[in-house]
């Protein structure tokens, strides 16, 4: 578990919070199913994602409440070597978005730097129901080319 500023809390997602995370993931993937939600999930959380370098890491309240969330995975790139790849992110859809967005982009920085990761790579949806990903990471220090964005681990504050 991360501390982050303005009472919000970076830890992993828990079994027991995969139905609560649901209706962040339907906000940002609005074809996502419960079940197959609960599926990848519940793959990525506990015992079944100790050691295996991915898992799912939310931002929470001090309540518990979840407020963002990404999914990831350590990968051993040629070029860039140990890379924290995000493959899913979602940010709720409140005032103060920004701050979100930023604290979880410095979540992901930590947990990088947590995995000996030097790179953060972010895959940004096809679809942006919001239309404000790309621009969000921009603003924490990434740098969006395609379907993707990029920064140093190192970048940011967690």
């Amino acid at each position: 578990m991360l501390n982050l500023p303005d009472a919000l809390v970076l830890r992993p997602l828990a079994r027991n919070q995969i139905g609560q995370a649901f209706a962040l993931v339907r906000q940002e993937l609005p074809d996502a199913t419960e079940r197959r939600w609960a599926a990848f999930a519940a793959s990525r959380t506990g015992a079944a994602s100790a050691g295996s370098g991915r898992g799912i890491m939310t931002l929470q309240s001090q309540a518990g409440y979840i407020l963002g969330l990404f999914v990831y995975d350590v990968r051993d790139e040629l070029h860039e070597g140990r890379t924290l790849h995000v493959t899913s992110v979602a940010v709720a859809q409140l005032i103060g978005r920004r701050t979100l967005a930023r604290q979880l982009a410095d979540g992901m920085a930590a947990t990088a730097r947590l995995h000996g990761c030097m790179m953060v790579d972010v895959e940004l949806p096809e679809s942006d129901p919001h239309g404000d990903l790309a621009t969000l990471f921009r603003e924490q220090g990434f740098d969006p080319a395609g379907r993707h964005a990029r920064r140093q681990a190192a970048a940011g504050e967690a």
